[in-house]
């Protein structure tokens, strides 16, 4: 009749999603991902979620907006899948776009470090270069080159030999030293260089062997010291062999018998000491030579005359004596008359 009512049920139907476009980025850096269009005869409102490897495993719940960010550590090509679902929980179908990461460049060194710190002919330079970086998934390798400014002439290429000999040829000469890194996919860095000149070591010259008796001093000499392509800083000498110079400095040194002696040359004997020159290059060269210290015999300061009565005791006094050489004694008294006290 006119008083009955009709209930019609209406069952949701479940979102379409299509279009997601492809995308492309570098490696390190935030992917930024739009699902495609949503198309659903209902009035609802919809959550996405994202596999970003293709794995069969979300990497995202479900997430109110409809776009998502991804980094990938590495460069990659591979497929991106989206699905969508409304309010009433309704499961659309999985749409799928292309993503392409690009390999990321190396960024450029920022030093390098050479040992030695001044080089000479015949020694072996190696540089090491440092402070490149790259994503946690690259592998980098240093490359080096080796310049020869001077001769403008190219000693080594692109390797990853950070070492070269100097060769005789390349005296005074100022060394270009480039450095580069390259990832395992082919990324190649910007290009570091430092120079380094190789230069003339000095040649030290101590003079001697110096001859002086205990208790005298000593003249050191080592202006026979001489730079053939430069000027001679500094003169530092070691006094007691024992690798550690700078116990007295000078071109030439006067030193007392005081000041020896505090450097253990404090008996007689053959002493050696050691030069060490540096020039205006850096360049250091070490000459040996020794103090040869003749024993000086003891002094003595014998007392006053005295007199006595014989078969009386005689005090003579305090009997001194002197040696400036650390050594040991031993010391007798003539009474002069056949009888001697040690």
């Amino acid at each position: 009749g006119l008083g009955d009512v009709y209930k019609r049920q209406v069952s949701n139907t479940p979102p379409t999603i299509a279009g997601t476009p492809d995308r492309s980025g570098d490696e390190g850096d935030a992917i930024t991902f739009n699902a495609g269009t949503v198309t659903d005869p209902g009035d609802d409102t919809f959550l996405y979620r994202w596999d970003f490897d293709n794995d069969g495993l979300w990497d995202t719940g479900w997430l109110g907006s409809s776009t998502a960010q991804h980094t990938w550590d590495d460069d990659y090509t591979g497929t991106v899948r989206v699905q969508v679902k409304d309010d009433d929980d309704g499961v659309g179908n999985v749409d799928t776009c292309t993503v392409t990461v690009f390999n990321k460049d190396p960024t450029t060194p920022t030093d390098i470090v050479f040992v030695p710190s001044y080089v000479e002919v015949g020694d072996t330079l190696t540089a090491t270069a440092s402070g490149s970086t790259d994503v946690a998934g690259d592998t980098i390798t240093y490359y080096y080159k080796f310049y020869d400014e001077t001769a403008a002439t190219l000693i080594q290429d692109w390797s990853t030999d950070n070492d070269i000999v100097i060769q005789p040829s390349q005296k005074n000469h100022t060394i270009n030293v480039s450095a580069r890194t390259e990832d395992e996919d082919g990324g190649v860095s910007g290009i570091y260089s430092e120079t380094i000149g190789v230069v003339v070591s000095p040649i030290a010259d101590a003079d001697g062997a110096y001859a002086i008796d205990e208790g005298d001093g000593v003249f050191l000499d080592g202006s026979g010291s001489y730079d053939p392509d430069g000027t001679i800083v500094s003169w530092l000498w070691d006094l007691n062999n024992d690798g550690g110079y700078g116990d007295v400095s000078g071109e030439t040194v006067a030193l007392t018998w005081s000041v020896l002696s505090a450097w253990g040359i404090d008996d007689d004997g053959s002493h050696i000491i050691n030069l060490k020159v540096r020039d205006d290059d850096g360049g250091e060269d070490i000459d040996s030579t020794s103090i040869i210290v003749s024993n000086t015999p003891p002094t003595v300061n014998a007392p006053g005359n005295v007199a006595g009565n014989e078969g009386s005791t005689v005090s003579i006094g305090v009997t001194t004596f002197s040696d400036p050489g650390a050594d040991t004694f031993t010391a007798s008294i003539n009474w002069g008359d056949g009888n001697i006290s040690n």
